[in-house]
């Protein structure tokens, strides 16, 4: 059997290729959706539930309009590399006031990694804290990279997230 062609016994002369190029054809060409952070705060706000982070709003320098620590809320468990629990934490307000930050975090074995970002994706500061220990802040520059990649984890899993969420 000729790999490039498919022919052996029952199999037409069309070479493989052409299956490929019409999946492409009718994938390649669709209009692409771009995922933003826009996309995980809405969602979050809309489909998370309540969570009351406590002293963290304090120690992260954050304030919720409402002056409490009270923030909509999705947290996973990543189905790749290790399980690791993350979360994304958007404000809760009741009065209609725009947010301002968000708050993302990734808990690793040891230590927990927490962003706080404008809600456009800008990085504004960012916290570890290592397991027995309290939360020390990182210099932003020095961290931008585990940012965006935690970032991406979101906008890379959003529709996965949201399917998980519509069949609850």
């Amino acid at each position: 059997m000729s790999k490039l062609t498919g022919r052996g016994k029952g199999v037409t002369n069309r070479p493989v290729f052409a299956g490929l190029a019409a999946l492409c054809l009718l994938f390649c060409t669709a209009p692409a959706y771009s995922v933003d952070i826009s996309d995980v705060v809405s969602l979050v706000e809309t489909s998370g539930w309540k969570a009351d982070l406590g002293p963290l709003c304090e120690k992260f320098g954050v304030t919720n309009v409402s002056r409490t620590c009270i923030f909509q809320q999705l947290s996973v468990q990543e189905i790749e590399g290790r399980g690791d629990p993350r979360g994304f934490n958007v404000p809760s307000t009741h009065d209609g006031v725009p947010r301002s930050f968000v708050l993302i975090f990734h808990l690793g074995p040891l230590v927990g990694e927490f962003f706080v970002a404008t809600t456009r994706g800008d990085l504004i500061r960012a916290f570890y804290r290592a397991k027995g220990r309290d939360y020390e802040e990182l210099p932003v520059d020095e961290v931008r990279e585990e940012y965006q990649r935690d970032l991406e984890y979101w906008l890379n899993n959003l529709a996965r997230i949201q399917s998980g969420l519509e069949r609850r």
